[in-house]
């Protein structure tokens, strides 16, 4: 999962980004992952979307736009004189007609269009993506401009970790053959507290 999420992010220019950004990434991904059959699944010719949700094959001709590029996106009219286009960043595919779901720039909201074009990334919009960031104290990307994954809040995952980072190895419990001898162990010194109360007894016996 990180590994592809990290491919729609690296090419990128956002050093921060809305966490409506980083949420519906993860959600494309696992939709993709669930339209292509696993090879230890159940089925090795059927995908999980298609046993669960009864849908077909991607049709590659309808996934026109890509995450994270700046697209105006048609919002229809009415009559007046507002602009008919949005200002927008692409989110996700939202069907398999052809629609996509954004967000507009302006309000940081999700917004859907089956009508939009995609233009090169000025720099007032890079700076707008990192203005609804800041207001949401959302963290900086990683180094190279991917959303950084955390095991918990402070405990970022590292491809290097063999095991989860706060689980302490476990401790083996003792076994009965230690407990047996201490056991034995506790019963000889009270053999030997015994005697030497009895060699005490005689001693102050053949005194008297």
């Amino acid at each position: 999962m990180k590994d592809r999420t990290h491919c729609f992010w690296v090419s990128l220019p956002f050093k921060k980004v809305p966490k409506i950004m980083v949420d519906e990434c993860l959600i494309m991904v696992t939709a993709c992952l669930n339209y292509f059959p696993n090879k230890k699944g159940i089925s090795t010719t059927m995908s999980p979307a298609s046993i669960v949700l009864g849908r077909g094959k991607i049709d590659g001709n309808n996934l026109k736009a890509t995450f994270g590029r700046y697209y105006k996106v048609y919002s229809g009219t009415d009559n007046t004189n507002r602009e008919r286009r949005t200002s927008a960043i692409c989110l996700r595919p939202s069907n398999s007609q052809g629609g996509y779901y954004f967000m507009n720039i302006e309000t940081g909201k999700k917004i859907h269009g089956n009508r939009f074009t995609e233009l090169s990334m000025p720099q007032h919009i890079i700076d707008r993506v990192h203005a609804l960031a800041t207001a949401e104290y959302a963290p900086d990307l990683d180094e190279d401009g991917c959303p950084i994954f955390e095991w918990e809040l402070g405990a970022p995952v590292n491809n290097d970790d063999k095991i989860f980072p706060n689980i302490q190895p476990v401790q083996e419990a003792p076994d009965d053959e230690s407990e047996d001898e201490d056991e034995d162990s506790d019963e000889e010194d009270d053999d030997e507290d015994s005697d030497e109360e009895d060699d005490d007894n005689e001693s102050t016996s053949s005194s008297s």
